[in-house]
């Protein structure tokens, strides 16, 4: 069960800056018992990984508390070269574990964007069923990174097909790819 998104989705984001998956099973213990202290109850937490077996483990080992929101980022759903820009696990990686772990996501970032399958995507962001979507471009020298991202033109056909799903779509940075 997981609490309602605020109009502002507003809550206390955790290890914004890091990775849950990288904290030891007894921090993250102690992390989700702060959650559930009296003082606490009435605030909203997020946390947000690329390796989602970390909820996997979360909810079967430790049981994850209700005023926590789970999140994951998705930048794509191609799989192939993903590996020369990230040490994450592979986009279907994410989605299969998820999937069969029957973790519920409540949120999906999809930041930085990259070139994905506009339908394929959609399906796979529609069996996840999150409430929330944030979305938008590398805010960094995409050059430099070289990142394959989508025109815009597709992102905002994204936008569009996941909001007629019901979904609550926040863009952040949209702008034309690097390349242009």
């Amino acid at each position: 069960q997981s609490l309602p998104l605020t109009k502002g989705d507003e809550f206390i984001w955790l290890v914004r800056s890091g990775d849950i998956v990288f904290a030891r099973p007894e921090w993250i213990a102690q992390i989700l018992d702060v959650m559930r202290l009296e003082k606490n109850k009435n605030k909203t937490f997020f946390l947000q990984t690329k390796a989602p077996e970390v909820f996997f483990y979360m909810k079967y080992k430790l049981t994850i508390p209700d005023n926590l929101l789970l999140g994951i980022t998705l930048e794509t759903n191609r799989d192939k070269g993903y590996e020369l820009i990230s040490k994450a696990p592979s986009p279907s990686d994410r989605v299969n574990t998820i999937l069969e772990g029957k973790i519920n996501i409540d949120i999906i970032t999809i930041e930085p964007i990259m070139d994905f399958d506009l339908n394929l995507f959609v399906k796979i962001i529609k069996s996840i069923n999150p409430k929330r979507i944030y979305i938008g471009y590398n805010s960094s020298n995409s050059k430099k990174c070289r990142l394959t991202e989508p025109p815009l033109a597709k992102t905002m056909e994204l936008i569009a097909k996941l909001e007629g799903l019901g979904i609550k779509v926040k863009t952040k940075l949209l702008r034309e790819r690097w390349d242009k």
